[in-house]
């Protein structure tokens, strides 16, 4: 361990795409250095059949790896992770969430620090940009539109620290204790980070964005991939349905978690029929 150097925790949930994984595992590596950062690494390795496991072996020193049967998903890999790994190696300073697709910019752990500090803030939610251009927002941090969550607005960096109400959990850095406070829910694959930061902002804890991208992050499309005008109807209705999709379920919770039981139960079943619909209209 470096001399007076922080230590964080990394968190991951990995299935099946080992060269990118091992892509973001060089980037946060490359990003610690830079910042004087000591990396330990909780990752689920959800049911890989692809050399994942090797590459986490070979890659990541003070490595904990948790095994999942491959129906983990982001929600329940990332709380498996952060279960599996928090006793193994605490305490550390803070918590980092990586998606294992993120290639983190060498300035990125030390913006997110930097962030941090200035807006007084407990969790920082790293802006990722579309490609190495740095020029379109891919993931970060967002705003609510209005009092209930259900509709938000992105917030992509501006050279200052903006609050925000919640984020995508590509890339989040958090101090230590408030991993400690606040669980990871277990939904099945949506949800999960926007309800994790929703829970914080309640709780009384500041929330804000980094001032600059600190990751490239490619984003497919703005739209869910069940309204993807180049599938057939049983490939969008099969993404709707499918693990990936719209869990109702989840959806349910989620709605009625944060906009109370009345208005949560109609909201969700308002959306439900309305992206259903969606899905069956979808027009090439």
């Amino acid at each position: 361990m470096g001399n007076n150097s922080k230590t964080v925790m990394v968190l991951m949930t990995c299935h099946n795409r080992a060269e990118l994984t091992e892509v973001a595992i060089f980037s946060a590596k490359n990003s610690a250095k830079f910042a004087n950062i000591d990396l330990f690494w909780a990752v689920t390795n959800d049911g890989s059949s692809d050399d994942t496991p090797q590459v986490l072996i070979k890659n990541c020193e003070n490595l904990r790896i948790i095994e999942g049967d491959g129906n983990l998903y982001w929600s329940r890999g990332m709380r498996a992770a952060w279960d599996g790994g928090s006793g193994f190696f605490d305490p550390c300073d803070y918590v980092l969430w990586l998606n294992d697709d993120v290639n983190l910019l060498e300035i990125g752990i030390q913006e997110m620090i930097e962030s941090m500090h200035i807006g007084d803030a407990s969790i920082v939610a790293g802006a990722c940009a579309q490609d190495d251009k740095l020029e379109i927002f891919s993931y970060g941090g967002f705003s609510l539109k209005g009092k209930r969550p259900t509709r938000f607005k992105q917030v992509p960096p501006d050279c200052a620290v903006q609050r925000i109400d919640s984020f995508n959990g590509n890339v989040v850095l958090m101090k230590w204790e408030v991993a400690q406070k606040i669980d990871i829910q277990q939904f099945s694959h949506m949800f999960g980070d926007i309800d994790f930061g929703l829970r914080a902002r309640r709780a009384g804890l500041n929330l804000v964005t980094t001032r600059a991208y600190v990751g490239v992050c490619y984003r497919d499309s703005p739209d869910f991939r069940w309204l993807a005008p180049e599938k057939n109807m049983h490939e969008r209705l099969s993404e709707f349905f499918g693990k990936k999709g719209l869990n109702y379920r989840d959806l349910l919770n989620y709605n009625m978690t944060h906009c109370g039981f009345f208005t949560g139960f109609l909201l969700s079943n308002l959306t439900y029929v309305k992206s259903l619909a969606r899905v069956l209209v979808v027009k090439k």
